[in-house]
């Protein structure tokens, strides 16, 4: 089996999957292709998912004695040169492992840019003519100018005649006129620089003395004055010998008007119970499906723990775990990934949607070679059933007899 690239297809994104050496072909044209190494290994026309899963060619044929199976873009877009798969034909016993190789993306443009495109190229566009050159019996025109020539000068009036201009007033002066200034300064008497003096002195003085006066009043105010109280209360003298007043003695008092006491009853400590109940502790996390795979140290610890995804109803978690041991050689868990697939025993939801008698017959085939004396019972019985069926007609179950009782 091999795997190339559809070139026959100028969009690109075609690969033709080829299986050598067989010159009929029973099946339905359904593959199954398994990516190495991930949860979601099973590729759907959808995409990748964790359940068994397949695709269907868009056309096969056979051809000198291989057949061809065409796949299209809505496949090979979610595979890359880096991955490894195993691939598996409806019909055809037995898987390949193969590494992807390189296809040219799907382009969905126009078709002159796809690849192989046979549209002739457009002829270049040459460019356009320069301007025509004069033809060589014309002859251009040349205007000679004398170096010496010069362009005539603007002929000026005669003095007499030229118009001069009238000089305009200088502008107001801004502000005061100064000679008006000098002139009311010279009419005005000058004060004498004393006055102005006093001016300034006097009110300085003033303060002075309104604070020396408020000083000395502080300085000088009387101390200590006597402060009128009103005279305090004395209290009547209480005389030397009070009156006595006679009381009955409480003996005297009648028996029956004493209270009765109830007697006082010590209380009794509570003693704490000598066994106490604990809480249940928490159950410990379930590990997920790489923390098992990474560190058991074989695989039949792997297939009890997945027994115990199946427990709790982890079904996708219990078909990786299986395929991890079966993969490492655990004859029980292929026994166990056959009876998934097996129409007698298969049940719906747990974990695959419908039953795969061909992928039953394969997995026990599997357990039978590793040594599991229960799998020639489960594939005679699973044989039994196919040969019902093939005689009703079911085409599924033909196919799988073909496969793997030809």
């Amino acid at each position: 089996m091999r795997i190339v690239e559809d070139v026959a297809q100028v969009e690109g994104g075609h690969a033709i999957v080829i299986v050598e050496g067989k010159g009929q072909y029973l099946g339905d044209g359904t593959l199954g292709i398994r990516r190495l190494g991930y949860e979601a290994a099973h590729l759907a026309a959808e995409g990748w998912r964790v359940a068994d899963a397949r695709v269907t060619a868009d056309r096969y044929e056979i051809r000198d004695g291989a057949i061809q199976f065409y796949l299209g873009p809505e496949v090979t877009r979610h595979l890359t040169s880096d991955d490894h798969v195993a691939i598996d034909v409806n019909g055809i016993p037995g898987q390949a492992v193969l590494a992807w190789p390189m296809i040219t993306p799907f382009y969905e443009g126009k078709t002159e840019f796809r690849r192989f495109s046979a549209r002739p190229r457009p002829a270049p566009v040459e460019p356009p003519a320069p301007a025509s050159a004069p033809a060589p019996d014309e002859e251009p025109t040349v205007i000679m100018v004398p170096l010496h020539a010069r362009a005539p000068q603007p002929q000026l009036p005669p003095e007499s005649e030229t118009v001069r201009p009238t000089p305009m007033p200088p502008p107001p002066p801004l502000g005061p006129d100064p000679d008006e200034v000098a002139r009311r300064k010279g009419s005005q008497p000058e004060k004498p620089a004393g006055g102005r003096v006093l001016a300034v002195v006097l009110p300085v003085v003033w303060c002075l003395a309104a604070l020396g006066i408020g000083a000395a009043a502080w300085h000088f105010r009387p101390q200590g004055e006597a402060v009128a109280t009103a005279p305090a209360e004395t209290p009547p003298a209480l005389p030397d010998n009070p009156p006595s007043i006679d009381l009955p003695p409480v003996t005297d008092l009648p028996p029956e008007t004493l209270p009765e006491t109830p007697p006082q009853t010590p209380p009794v400590a509570e003693t704490p119970p000598q066994n106490p109940t604990l809480p249940d502790p928490q159950p410990p996390a379930a590990r997920s499906v790489q923390d098992i795979v990474r560190s058991a140290t074989s695989p039949q610890q792997i297939y009890d723990e997945a027994l115990k995804f199946r427990a709790r109803g982890d079904y996708q978690g219990m078909l990786l775990l299986l395929e991890n041991a079966a993969e490492r050689g655990h004859g029980e868990a292929m026994l166990e990934i056959g009876r998934l697939y097996d129409p007698a025993t298969f049940i719906a939801g747990q974990p695959f949607s419908r039953a795969n008698p061909a992928q039953a017959a394969k997995f026990y085939r599997k357990a039978e070679a590793a040594g599991v004396p229960e799998a020639a019972t489960a594939l005679a019985a699973l044989k039994t059933l196919l040969d019902q069926k093939a005689a009703g007609g079911d085409a599924e179950a033909r196919a799988a007899l073909a496969a793997y009782w030809p």
